[in-house]
C-alpha cells in the first residue's frame, strides 16, 4: 500500500507554506524611495547609452550664415530633464530636441526597451512609461548640489555626447540662472531624493559614471 498524507498533515504543510510566504513577504519591504531612485539611475544610464550610439554633431554649413541648426547643434545631445510641475510633483523625461525650436514632439522621446512606452513622466498616457512620474514613488522633494552648492530643483537639464561627456543646465523660475546655457560637468553631480525626511543619493562624474 502506498504512503498518503492524511487530511491533517496536508492542513499542517498548508500552514507552514502559508507561514513561510508570509514571512518572506514581510522581510523583503516595498521600498519606494529606493525604486525611486532605482528608476531615475536607469533612465540616466539609459539617456547615456543612446548617446553614445547616436552621433548628433552637425557642421556649420559653408557660404552660408550660422543659423540655429548648426550653430545650437549641441542642444539636441540626448538629455534627462528632471522637473517638477506647480502641483509639487516630480517627473523624468528622456528625449533629444531634434528640430532645436524647444518644442518636443512625441516623437523626440526616448521609449524605455523594458515596456516599449514613451519616457515621459509628465504625460499621463498608457503609452508613457509609469515609472517616469516620480510621484508614483511618494518623492516629496528633490534637491541637488554642484560645486559645493545645494539647489532646489525646478527644472535640471543632463545632457550626454556620444563620447561620453556630461553637460547640466537648469533654470528655475524667479531665480539667477546658474547656468545660462549648457556646461560640462566638471566635478560631481550629487542628486537628493526625499520622501518626507527619508533620502537617497545619485551621483553623476564627469566620465559619466553613475552610482
Amino acid at each position: 500500500m502506498k504512503p498518503s498524507f492524511t487530511l491533517l498533515e496536508l492542513v499542517i504543510v498548508i500552514i507552514l507554506i502559508a507561514i513561510l510566504a508570509f514571512s518572506i513577504n514581510i522581510s523583503i519591504p516595498n521600498d519606494k524611495l529606493q525604486l525611486a531612485t532605482d528608476s531615475l539611475k536607469r533612465y540616466l544610464n539609459y539617456t547615456h547609452s543612446l548617446a553614445l550610439k547616436d552621433d548628433k554633431f552637425i557642421p556649420i554649413p559653408d557660404n552660408s550664415s550660422e543659423n540655429n541648426e548648426s550653430k545650437y547643434w549641441f542642444r539636441r545631445f540626448w538629455q534627462l530633464k528632471l522637473g517638477k510641475t506647480t502641483k509639487n510633483t516630480f517627473f523624468i523625461q528622456v528625449y533629444t530636441d531634434s528640430d532645436l525650436n524647444g518644442s518636443i514632439s512625441v516623437s523626440d522621446y526616448a521609449k524605455d526597451p523594458l515596456t516599449n512606452k514613451y519616457i515621459n513622466g509628465n504625460y499621463n498616457s498608457l503609452t508613457s512609461d509609469p515609472d517616469a512620474n516620480l510621484s508614483h514613488f511618494n518623492i516629496t522633494n528633490i534637491i541637488y548640489m554642484y560645486k559645493d552648492k545645494t539647489y532646489n530643483l525646478t527644472t535640471l537639464h543632463i545632457y550626454f555626447d556620444n563620447f561620453g561627456n556630461v553637460y547640466i543646465s537648469k533654470n528655475n523660475n524667479g531665480e539667477v540662472n546658474i547656468f545660462k546655457n549648457m556646461r560640462l560637468l566638471t566635478s560631481n553631480l550629487e542628486i537628493y531624493l526625499f520622501q518626507n525626511k527619508n533620502s537617497k543619493k545619485i551621483i553623476i562624474t564627469p566620465t559619466g559614471y553613475i552610482y
